[in-house]
């Protein structure tokens, strides 16, 4: 992977349902005020126009969604800044917790997500995993695709953990941070689950989800050598 420069802003990417809201209780612990947010809200303004046009000091972080299905990939927002970090998620595992979250914004807050049509809400996590895509690569760079994704790994990220290994994966980014090591990592903003997928849609699911695969897989033995 690329080597980290505190000279550069390290961009951190959060992909949904893989303890980001975690992550970023740590990364407001290690950088403070130079932890810059990339919310709806502040997307495009004057604040965040400036770190993307390259003026920027040492030593900063900037977090936040990158959806390159909504046309506000990484690349796209920040053209200047190549010095990435994020978390995977074992696909099956991540593609579960995105329905029950989704499920439960629905019930609780009378919301259809952008990628739940009124016409196409699933009836159940075995539609789910048959019918809807996997979302798990959505916060990659916009050309990120299967003839590059090891070289784009290696150019332009520093660090990728392991939702898995959470604990271990906030160890070893502290260290190539040279922040301070924490003792734990907590899990918040869970989902309750109250459903049992099938052994078709779970088989379904992984054959249609092979790119997802080989990303997580690739990513599990560079964790091993960080």
């Amino acid at each position: 992977m690329k080597p980290y420069s505190p000279d550069e802003p390290l961009i951190s990417i959060h992909n949904p349902k893989t303890a980001g809201t975690s992550l970023v209780n740590i990364l407001l612990t290690w950088y403070g005020t130079d932890l810059y947010r990339i919310t709806r809200k502040n997307r495009g303004s004057v604040k965040i126009e400036s770190l993307a046009t390259g003026k920027w000091k040492s030593n900063i972080c900037i977090h936040g969604h990158f959806n390159a299905a909504r046309n506000q990939s990484v690349d796209i927002q920040f053209p200047k800044i190549k010095q990435y970090i994020t978390f995977l998620r074992d696909p099956l595992e991540h593609h579960i917790s995105m329905y029950y979250f989704k499920k439960e914004r629905v019930a609780n807050r009378n919301k259809i997500y952008w990628d739940w049509g009124t016409n196409n809400i699933p009836k159940d996590i075995n539609d789910f995993l048959i019918n809807h895509p996997s979302q798990l690569l959505y916060h990659m760079p916009s050309y990120f695709n299967q003839d590059n994704y090891v070289e784009i790994l290696e150019k332009h990220y520093v660090f990728i953990g392991l939702v898995e290994q959470m604990d271990l994966s906030i160890s070893k980014l502290s260290r190539l941070l040279n922040k301070p090591s924490l003792a734990a990592a907590p899990h918040v903003n869970r989902s309750d689950r109250n459903e049992i997928a099938n052994k078709d849609s779970i088989e379904a699911f992984m054959n249609k989800s092979k790119f997802e695969y080989l990303v997580y897989n690739h990513v599990k033995d560079l964790f091993k050598n960080i």
